[in-house]
């Protein structure tokens, strides 16, 4: 019986045969002999093949006797063949003759081995060569001049023999090691390039994939090319080609993946293109330096890896109001942004329709992807403009330069900001244009808020225009000179409706200290403006203002100290009806949950921390050692509801210090 602490280990009872000794001089010794191997142990035996164990007596001196009984009696000396190999090593091989069970009975000095009788099982079963299991990268191919290895594994396939031969461009030697279990690992080395037959039988018969084409190569003789490898950019989106030239290296199944700028990596397939070459291809997903990796068998091609510059020209953005008209003699400007273009160089060029005359375009740098255009005509008419990135050219961009500087506009009408149903006015004179007419008019992106525009002759060339705004919207102010703006951008009016602002929320009735505060701002009904904030009281407060949607914004504070508030809010730089608006903030109710105390580890002093924690300030701390309490206690009030703590206690072991706010115990 074994046990441990925790009650008996399974199976926890064991039973043992013990046996008499015949003569007793010996008693004992034979249990550390042993007799191991497939003859007694057991496994994969068949008739007519050997059946080996081995018998080791160790150190002891004394008289081995084996006897193997079979299915027809004991065997004969012929079959039984027993030979020293060691000081008390035994090699012992016996044939059987019959299939069936074999008895081995092994004893020294008379006395049984440990584990005497043995009995295995002898099989008839034949070889099947369909069981062979052939596997290993040497099957399919490798590079010339380098060991290529596979395995034979035929445990599964009954007794048989094996017959191999490599044909191919070269002899080839191979070298086997059996593992002496019915496998072998075999190992040949192609010296020449070119496709190699392997050809396996078990018992005569091919084994299951004979026979095997192996390819050997010469990986530094391919040679890759095509616009998938090239310096010149591949563009996202499109495919890009790779060829690999197999005519001097040998044809073998191309390993090629591409390796992103993130680390992201993609599987190319080859196809045949022709006897001697192969063909892939890859579409970049993304811009950025792709690295292509191609290889045979392991081993990189000559080249390879591959650097390829990958660009998206769709990330390329021309922008700007100089796209759309330039103007003479101004600073006409055109933005240009390449982030996400990946690498390359930007390159501009200008011309005059006209006359094909360059025109000075200057390229300004802001940053590594925005650039700036500046150019500034002479005279109006169409401009080209050619954009080219890494080589790239994109479409040409048609500029029409107009001279707006002889359009001369003034009135009241003209301002930023107008109140609404209030009539205004103002005049334009083109005579300085050379156009013989001027189209004025007022639009909004609401089809609903029409202006009507009144048209008054002043003289030849000057008009007086007027107007009111009728509802609280944006409005543009446009010039058109034969069809070309002429107020670029148009010239922007907002009405203003001061009445429609509306505030509301809990925030502007009062507030707790160190709670948020929240109010809102409803300006949708107001027009377009902006809104001007500002807390003024006992402390400084920040004020937060978050337009939620569209014309209504959320306005947030959380003030630090009790007082009454003055809010002030201003639209488009004019005080909102009601403003200020007087908000009362208070200490809310007694919170002792919210009550820190911090730096305890400080001998002699503390902090507690009760900002949030609502209540009037009535803080009660006691501090006691074992047997006394402290001496003396001192809690000073910081002005911001933060308490400094002192105190003095002779016993510095054992600590106890008690928090109380309002009566209540904080946490901890």
């Amino acid at each position: 019986n074994i046990e441990s602490e925790n009650g008996e280990v399974p199976p926890s009872r064991y039973t043992v045969t013990v046996l008499p000794s015949e003569n007793g001089s010996n008693e004992g010794e034979s249990a550390t002999v042993r007799a191991y191997g497939p003859g007694v142990d057991g496994g994969n035996l068949y008739l007519e093949h050997p059946c080996p164990f081995t018998v080791d007596t160790g150190d002891l001196e004394g008289q081995l006797s084996i006897e193997v009984t079979g299915p027809n009696g004991p065997l004969i000396d012929s079959d039984l063949n027993v030979n020293m190999i060691d000081d008390g090593k035994f090699d012992v091989v016996y044939v059987p003759s019959v299939p069936g069970n074999y008895l081995t009975e092994v004893t020294f000095n008379g006395d049984p081995i440990a584990g005497n009788p043995f009995t295995v099982v002898v099989s008839d079963k034949s070889g099947d060569s369909s069981l062979v299991s052939v596997y290993g990268d040497g099957l399919t191919g490798g590079l010339i001049n380098e060991a290529l290895t596979f395995t034979i594994d035929t445990r599964e396939a009954g007794h048989g023999s094996i017959d191999m031969a490599i044909e191919g461009p070269s002899k080839c030697e191979a070298d086997y090691q059996d593992h002496g279990d019915g496998s072998c690992d075999v190992t040949y080395f192609p010296i020449e390039m070119g496709a190699y037959k392997i050809i396996i039988q078990f018992d005569h018969q091919d084994v299951p994939g004979s026979p095997f084409t192996a390819n050997a190569v010469d990986a530094s003789k391919a040679v890759a090319s095509g616009p998938g490898l090239s310096l010149e950019p591949s563009l996202v989106g499109e495919r890009a080609l790779i060829y690999l030239d197999v005519e001097k290296s040998g044809r073998c199944e191309v390993e090629c993946r591409t390796q992103e700028t993130d680390g992201t990596v993609t599987k190319v397939l080859f196809d045949t293109l022709d006897e001697v070459t192969l063909s892939g291809s890859y579409i970049p997903s993304k811009p950025g330096i792709y690295q292509i990796d191609i290889s045979m068998y392991g081993v990189a091609v000559h080249g390879s890896p591959f650097s390829v510059p990958v660009i998206d020209l769709s990330a390329v953005s021309v922008t700007g109001e100089g796209l759309k008209i330039g103007i003479v003699g101004g600073d006409n400007v055109i933005e240009v942004k390449t982030a996400g273009a990946g690498p390359g160089e930007l390159k501009v060029l200008m011309l005059e329709n006209q006359n094909k005359k360059n025109v000075n375009i200057a390229l300004v740098p802001k940053s590594e992807t925005r650039y700036q255009l500046l150019y500034s005509p002479s005279r109006p008419g169409l401009y080209s403009l050619q954009v080219g990135y890494s080589g790239v050219p994109l479409d040409p961009y048609l500029i029409r330069v107009i001279d707006p500087k002889a359009v001369e506009m003034e009135g009241p009408g003209l301002a930023a900001e107008l109140p609404t149903k209030t009539l205004t006015y103002f005049t334009v004179n083109h005579s300085k244009t050379g156009c013989d007419e001027a189209i004025v008019r007022i639009d909004s992106k609401d089809s609903k808020s029409k202006v009507r525009l009144t048209k008054e002759k002043v003289s030849k060339y000057v008009y007086k225009y007027s107007y009111q705004l009728t509802d609280p919207k944006i409005y543009q102010i446009s010039v058109l000179l034969d069809g070309e703006s002429a107020t670029n951008p148009p010239i922007r009016v907002a009405g203003i409706d001061q009445s429609s602002i509306k505030l509301y929320g809990e925030g502007l009735d009062g507030c707790i200290v160190s709670e948020r505060g929240e109010f809102f701002i409803d300006t949708r009904h107001a027009g377009d403006g902006s809104i001007g904030l500002a807390l003024e009281g006992p402390a400084e407060t920040p004020v937060e203002c978050t337009e939620v949607e569209e014309g209504v914004y959320k306005v947030c504070y959380t003030p630090t100290t009790p007082g009454l508030f003055n809010l002030n809010v201003n639209f488009s730089e004019k005080p909102v009806e009601g403003s200020p608006f007087q908000i009362p903030v208070t200490r809310g109710p007694p919170d002792a949950s919210r009550v820190k105390a911090i730096n305890l580890e400080a001998p002699g002093r503390f902090i507690v921390d009760a900002r949030s924690a609502g209540g009037s300030g009535l803080l009660q701390v006691g501090v006691t050692g074992r047997f006394y309490p402290a001496e003396f206690i001192s809690v000073k009030h910081n002005g911001d509801f933060t308490f400094a703590v002192t105190y003095d206690l002779l016993e510095t072991e054992e600590l106890t210090i008690s928090v109380k706010w309002h009566g209540v115990e904080i946490e901890n």
